[in-house]
């Protein structure tokens, strides 16, 4: 690979900004007392924060050039990442993009047939449920783009959501009205789906 080397790569032998910064400190410390005068700590701190102040405006304007081939490089090693990621797993993925394309196309049709009596007949129920399962197929997107790129901590803990929405949804197929009322009161007031007392 031929893009700029990673922290991993640095070795200790090769410079470091940072490490410069702080020897032009010291430096200007060293003189200041070498000249015979002495600094109070509030114009050690003033010339600290001079110092960091202007370094960074320094590394803002190098960052900033060298940003463009940077990310591109960075994102040509994540592009090569996902491409042997996802060959590897090809057949889960296939799998599992697969149901997600299934229950995305039952949970339409579903609502586009049963929405008008639903809503004739106030069913709480089917709200809290068809909520429930956009949701769920909002999360599973989240775990096929984290998988693919790599972050499977993250993906499993999208997961666990996704397990506790089913959780949910089953607890409001069983108990009814009241809960789904309970979920629906709470979505309003922006509570996500943590369900009111009773």
């Amino acid at each position: 690979m031929n893009g700029p080397k990673s922290e991993e790569q640095r070795t200790a032998a090769e410079p470091w900004a940072m490490d410069e910064l702080q020897r032009e400190f010291e430096g200007i410390i060293r003189k200041t007392h070498d000249d015979g005068k002495t600094l109070t700590v509030k114009q050690i701190e003033r010339l600290a924060s001079k110092t960091v102040r202007s370094a960074g405006r320094l590394f803002y304007g190098s960052l900033i050039e060298s940003a463009p081939p940077m990310l591109m490089e960075r994102r040509k090693q994540q592009a090569r990442f996902e491409a042997r990621n996802l060959r590897r797993w090809q057949k889960a993925f296939d799998l599992l993009e697969t149901i997600w394309v299934c229950c995305e196309e039952l949970g339409s049709g579903f609502n586009g047939h049963y929405r008008p009596t639903a809503f004739q007949e106030r069913d709480h129920v089917f709200e809290a449920l068809t909520y429930l399962h956009a949701k769920a197929l909002l999360v599973t997107s989240e775990i096929i783009c984290l998988l693919k790129g790599g972050f499977a901590d993250g993906a499993l803990t999208r997961w666990r959501t996704l397990y506790e929405n089913n959780v949910i949804a089953t607890l409001i197929r069983q108990e009814g009205e009241e809960l789904a009322v309970r979920l629906r009161w709470c979505r309003f007031f922006g509570q996500g789906v943590k369900l009111l007392p009773i």
